[in-house]
């Protein structure tokens, strides 16, 4: 008797951490799109967006892009016999300055422009950070053809 008590202990024992364990991987592997962002409430979008937007700024500004732009611009013989590298942290930096940059635009209206954007079920699948791109875009008057065409180049691409 004690035998079988002690089994079904463990076996129930193994049951559990099974489940626990699949529950964690299935957190572990959210992917942040619109099925995601309809899970958030308004406080939570608004600080994510805010750390985004700072994230961003801390990347394409601080880290390896805005200094090796700064120091292009210092000292033009750093990027002397490297024109691809020139050429790429500059064409980097500009599309981050016209397609990513969030900052001088309204939260309230970024926040609104993610949720209409994913309110189309077409949308849902696209990544976050591709969400927050178009929505830019959209806030700096880009003519409509060049973001209809880049939301079909997301859709097809499914991120």
């Amino acid at each position: 008797m004690r035998k079988k008590r002690f089994l079904a202990a463990i076996l129930l024992g193994v049951v559990i951490c099974f489940f626990t364990s699949t529950v964690t991987v299935a957190q572990d592997s959210w992917t942040y799109d619109g099925y995601w962002w309809e899970e958030l409430d308004g406080e939570v979008k608004l600080f994510f967006v805010q750390g985004y937007s700072r994230g961003l700024e801390y990347v394409y500004n601080g880290l390896w892009i805005g200094e090796t732009l700064q120091k292009i611009e210092k000292d033009p013989e750093f990027a002397k016999g490297n024109e691809e590298l020139n050429e790429y942290v500059k064409a980097m930096y500009d599309y981050y300055r016209e397609h990513e940059r969030l900052v001088g635009l309204r939260l309230v209206q970024i926040l609104e422009g993610v949720d209409t954007f994913y309110g189309d079920f077409r949308n849902k699948s696209i990544h976050i950070g591709s969400a927050l791109a178009v929505v830019v875009v959209q806030l700096r008057n880009k003519p409509e053809e060049e973001i209809e065409e880049f939301i079909r180049y997301l859709r097809e691409k499914g991120k």
